[in-house]
């Protein structure tokens, strides 16, 4: 029997919890922790400097359902405290699974861990944006 490795990996984190249960807990984790971010900013327009974008892309953003985007994640956990695995767990997983073994199947899959605790966009935003002071 063939697993594909994402399959693997969701029986790891999620356990035995349905692809759909699995799918709107973790969103709905996400969406949580966005828009308590939004909160303790103090409102769509200060929460938009944090990002730099405007007020009105955080509007679409609350409106449509959607999580905060990637690019604005670290000036976010920077400025309310929010952790970046609670805005995005999927970029930003606690920790990687070593080896995860699957009964009779005899799967065995092996992770590599990061060199180090960062990852390659960890950088404050004043190093990879040019435009700000």
């Amino acid at each position: 029997m063939q697993f594909a490795i994402a399959d693997i990996i969701d029986n790891y984190y999620f356990g035995r919890m349905s692809h759909d249960d699995q799918a709107q807990s973790w969103y709905q984790e996400a969406r949580a922790a966005f828009l308590s971010a939004v909160r303790i900013a103090e409102g769509q327009v200060r929460f938009a400097k944090i990002c730099h974008c405007t007020q009105g892309n955080v509007s679409q953003l609350i409106r449509r359902g959607s999580l905060l985007p990637g690019r604005f994640v670290l000036n976010v956990e920077d400025a309310t405290g929010v952790s970046r695995h609670a805005l995005r767990p999927d970029i930003y997983p606690l920790q990687a699974p070593r080896r995860i073994e699957f009964g009779s199947d005899q799967v065995t899959v092996e992770i590599i861990p990061p060199a180090n605790d960062h990852v390659a966009c960890d950088q404050s935003a004043e190093t990879q944006r040019k435009d700000i002071d």
